[in-house]
């Protein structure tokens, strides 16, 4: 399985010199960015959802 850091890709450039100019690499690169940017947006708001909940159901317990 493919991890979501950038490692994977270096290891690509390394490997294959051609494939280090290439921009479709370039694309990947920031594709790879946006994915891991995406996954902390997720479970920033799936954080605060929940905390939403939490507290919600702690004012219901205390009323």
């Amino acid at each position: 399985m493919m991890s979501l850091s950038q490692p994977w890709i270096g290891k690509l450039e390394r490997n294959f010199p051609q494939i280090a100019k290439s921009p479709r690499l370039n694309l990947l690169r920031v594709c790879d960015g946006l994915a891991s940017v995406r996954i902390t947006l997720i479970i920033a708001n799936l954080k605060s959802f929940l905390e939403t909940c939490l507290s919600d159901q702690q004012n219901r317990q205390s009323h």
